[in-house]
């Protein structure tokens, strides 16, 4: 779509300026991609860190599908796992299409979209948290109408 990398601009996105970066092994593809942009200095954490996230979360929404979410959080499931629930992210169009039964075509194309844009998220959840995401997971449910986005990090560097 010609994006920059960073994607839209966000307040809560407290990254630091544009440094080189290497490259490393894609742990879901075996292929090789940029590594994440710096982390904000410090990385967040704690509420900080979620509340940034969901901001993201719901920024990339807006921006991509041209609505915020009706609802969204974010929370921190052990030391590794951070999920985002947003709620309420369906367009008029997919509602239309939902109502004319055909919801599998709805979480289809949601699905394959999301497969395309999975690196924006991860680099947003890379920057704010200063972790690397070793997995991503992202689906759609229909009634209620729910995103859910998983992301597995690394461990906290000691």
């Amino acid at each position: 779509m010609g994006d920059t990398e960073d994607g839209a601009t966000l307040g809560a996105d407290r990254s630091s300026g544009s440094r080189p970066s290497a490259l490393r092994a894609d742990p879901i593809g075996g292929r090789e991609r940029q590594a994440a942009m710096p982390a904000p200095e410090p990385p967040l954490d704690g509420d900080e860190l979620l509340e940034a996230v969901t901001e993201a979360m719901v920024e990339l929404h807006r921006r991509y599908y041209q609505r915020k979410p009706v609802t969204a959080k974010t929370r921190m499931l052990g030391d590794d796992l951070l999920a985002c629930v947003l709620g309420g992210v369906y367009t008029d169009v997919e509602k239309t299409m939902i109502e004319l039964e055909r919801a599998p075509t709805v979480r289809d194309t949601r699905n394959t979209f999301q497969d395309a844009m999975q690196q924006k998220f991860i680099d947003k959840v890379e920057r704010l948290s200063g972790r690397n995401v070793t997995a991503f997971i992202s689906d759609s449910h229909i009634g209620p109408d729910i995103e859910i986005e998983l992301f597995m990090l690394t461990p906290t560097p000691s």
